[in-house]
């Protein structure tokens, strides 16, 4: 490892200053994802806040938002051809031992979904709500199932809101508002993902990285991770955000998600799982702290 060739460090006070931008056309020009994301979040809560003078920009962003995710699907469909000849090339390079290092990221996912499901949201159910956590992940077994096998937190959300009030006893309002919103915010195994993702990125890349360099990529990762579309392999996306706000070149992330994209569907169905446990468990917790969870249906909760 050699220490990152990407410039100047920026310090954390610094960088945190940048989320601000004084020019916001300035900052899409550069690519500067933070400051994107901080006028995102700005436009959106002022468009809710307007309420019906709102409503047209709303729509707007919606319209953009769906072209924009159709021109990413039409991507996706040539993105193999491009994929096939960055990994020849990365073969040819470095030897068919550069798959090695993918096995090692894919553990690591594995694992990182498993502290999160066992470690946290068992925490969660266990030690906040005081719930049984067998029952609990007894009860949404189907809803894990769906997860993994369509990568999609919306493809999961009409199987999570069936075992979250048959299953779990939590009520139709507490579900029907909770994991909605879940699955359009709560991402924890994308955060996860994109974070080791961007390590791996790096270490590829032969960067060492620094303390800011750390803070930026767990700041951007988690930001970002909000603004993830709930469709497979939005996550490579979300990586490019991440690795420019370090300062890595579009070359050189193009690169890495070559390298990762043929696996990345697999991956992906495993950083599903945790983000639907954790919609489920804040959705049962919420149920539990307003008095809207049948604790008997919960107790007696199976899978059919």
């Amino acid at each position: 490892m050699v220490p990152h060739p990407l410039g100047p460090p920026v310090t954390p006070a610094d960088q945190l200053l940048s989320i601000v931008p004084t020019n916001i056309v300035e900052a899409l020009a550069r690519g500067d994802m933070l400051a994107i994301i901080f006028v995102a979040v700005l436009l959106g809560t002022g468009s809710v806040m307007a309420g019906e003078a709102g409503r047209p920009v709303v729509a707007l962003l919606q319209g953009l938002s769906s072209v924009l995710l159709h021109i990413v699907r039409a991507v996706m469909e040539v993105t193999p051809f491009g994929v096939c000849a960055l990994i020849a090339q990365a073969v040819a390079v470095n030897g068919a031992a550069v798959f090695v290092h993918v096995g090692w990221l894919a553990l690591a996912v594995v694992l990182g979904s498993l502290v999160q499901m066992l470690v946290v949201h068992a925490g969660l159910v266990g030690l906040i709500a005081r719930l049984p956590v067998v029952r609990f992940f007894r009860g949404i077994v189907d809803a894990l199932v769906v997860a993994f096998s369509t990568a999609s937190s919306s493809a999961t959300l009409p199987v999570a809101l069936r075992v979250a009030q048959d299953n779990l006893g939590v009520s139709r309002g507490v579900a029907s508002t909770v994991l909605p919103l879940g699955a359009s915010i709560g991402k924890d195994g994308t955060a996860m993902y994109v974070g080791l993702l961007g390590q791996f990125a790096l270490q590829a890349l032969g960067i060492a990285p620094d303390a800011t360099m750390l803070v930026t990529m767990l700041l951007t990762g988690a930001l970002a991770a909000f603004g993830t579309a709930p469709v497979p392999s939005a996550s490579l996306f979300m990586l490019a955000a991440m690795l420019s706000a370090v300062g890595v070149g579009a070359e050189q992330t193009a690169l890495v998600v070559g390298l990762v994209l043929p696996f990345d569907r697999l991956l992906d169905m495993t950083r599903t799982v945790p983000s639907a446990s954790a919609n489920l468990a804040v959705a049962t917790l919420v149920a539990r702290g307003e008095g809207e969870l049948d604790t008997a249906r919960f107790r007696g909760s199976v899978v059919e």
